[in-house]
């Protein structure tokens, strides 16, 4: 089949299929034609481990016309669309997405914070003012102030400081 010969629909139809190596074929093509009805599939498709290069490529080439829908999906209830959202707006590297990010570093997902962490990073000194500027805390005081305070830290975070949470537990591995 040739896949070249799809409309973007059809595309969209066969990145949701089950067949994973028409999947693999479906994501450069939508990444080519910059077809933006896909961002929210190509998103899922992101649950595919192997797929995960291909689709941030496929979604990087539609840059502009992908943004709108992957901030949508910043705000969205299923933390694996955000953790994914994240990371691809690292990928642009761009600093016009930077206040978007700073907001899902106290996300309860692990996940998700940690992906935004990561975006932030790629997105290099840009991000570090406004990183600086968060909570009004420029320097980070807080919580350098209470790292030596393990009893301020638990009263603050409801368990013991030295603790580490159970990866188990509800909302952190989502």
């Amino acid at each position: 089949m040739n896949l070249q010969e799809l409309p973007d629909a059809g595309l969209i139809t066969l990145l949701q299929g089950d067949d994973p190596a028409t999947r693999a074929r479906a994501i450069p093509l939508l990444g080519e034609r910059k077809a933006t009805a896909a961002v929210q599939p190509l998103i899922e498709a992101m649950e595919d481990e192997s797929l995960r290069p291909a689709v941030a490529e496929a979604l990087a080439r539609m840059k502009a016309g992908a943004t709108p829908g992957l901030i949508r999906l910043l705000k969205s209830p299923n933390p694996r669309h955000r953790k994914h959202a994240a990371s691809i707006l690292g990928e642009f590297r761009s600093a016009a997405v930077i206040k978007l990010l700073i907001p899902l570093l106290g996300d309860l997902s692990r996940d998700v914070h940690t992906a935004a962490f990561m975006a932030l990073g790629k997105i290099g000194e840009g991000a570090l003012g406004d990183l600086r500027g968060r909570h009004g805390d420029p320097d980070g005081e807080h919580h350098r102030e209470r790292a030596d305070q393990p009893e301020v830290l638990q009263q603050e975070h409801g368990r013991d400081a030295d603790a580490r949470p159970d990866p188990r537990a509800p909302g952190e591995g989502e």
